[in-house]
């Protein structure tokens, strides 16, 4: 499912370049349409689009065939009182592992060290630089990005705090869902209705059952920022081009001719 969603990033890549090219200055004089916008735009929102399509699909059936196994090892060769217990521990374990993969993978960070805003303004400054030294306009870059970074410094604060949290939580989720899946299935060996096989797996098919739904719900893209995504992209695919050099329509002339006269030179 990976193959049909490269394929599409691909062609809406060339789809938003060509219509980036055709629009006309003006449009690209706009504050929103700056060089550094158009190319994070290219970069990371046609990306995300194609969360709607193939990557939605994989997940759907990740989850689909990752359920059915469990289940069926689950009551067919372990103890169904230990399953029954490890079903209502999934949604635990789902979270724990969203979690801890995330953290592993680096998702839990904070991702840019200076913010988009940021970042921005050091693009426009590297690519207008010979501008920016002419008008002597240095400072106010430099004031600017100071404003910026002490904005996103402090949106990030609230966001470490709370990430924070996050390693605690998952751990201590994981390990209280395996010790009461421990602790009622030694009783139920102990009763004599079980064996230590039937008891643990049950255990280790719903482990496992989190763990895959966890990875499939960390690595999903948010389906609402995927259709902001969209909206954003068909605004300037969709956008008419007051000068289109693609265009075919308009007077053709039938024989153009050059000269150049000079008159009282």
């Amino acid at each position: 499912f990976g193959v049909p969603g490269a394929k599409l990033t691909k062609k809406l890549r060339e789809l938003y370049f060509d219509s980036i090219m055709r629009q006309e200055i003006g449009w690209h004089d706009l504050p929103e349409n700056s060089s550094g916008t158009l190319c994070a735009n290219l970069a990371t929102e046609v990306s995300t689009i194609q969360g709607l399509s193939g990557e939605a699909m994989g997940r759907n059936v990740l989850t689909i065939c990752t359920v059915i196994v469990a289940f069926t090892f689950s009551f067919t060769m372990g103890y169904w009182a230990i399953a029954l217990v490890a079903i209502g521990t999934i949604p635990i374990m789902i979270s724990g592992m969203a979690i801890e993969i995330a953290l592993i993978s680096g998702a839990g960070t904070t991702g840019s060290s200076m913010g988009q805003a940021a970042g921005k303004i050091v693009g426009e400054v590297v690519t207008s630089m010979r501008t920016i030294s002419s008008f002597t306009l240095e400072i106010t870059f430099v004031d600017k990005f100071f404003e910026t970074t002490n904005t996103f410094l402090k949106q990030a604060l609230s966001k470490a705090i709370v990430n924070g949290f996050f390693p605690g939580y998952s751990q201590g989720s994981l390990f209280g869902a395996f010790a009461l899946l421990y602790w009622f299935g030694g009783r139920e060996v102990s009763a004599g209705r079980a064996d230590f096989e039937s008891m643990f797996i049950p255990i280790f098919c719903m482990f496992m059952l989190g763990a895959g739904m966890g990875q499939a719900a960390n690595g999903a893209t948010d389906a609402a920022k995927a259709t902001e995504a969209a909206n954003r992209f068909f605004e300037v695919v969709d956008r008419p081009s007051k000068i289109d050099y693609s265009a075919v329509g308009g007077n053709t002339l039938n024989k153009v001719a050059g000269r150049i006269e000079f008159k009282d030179v």
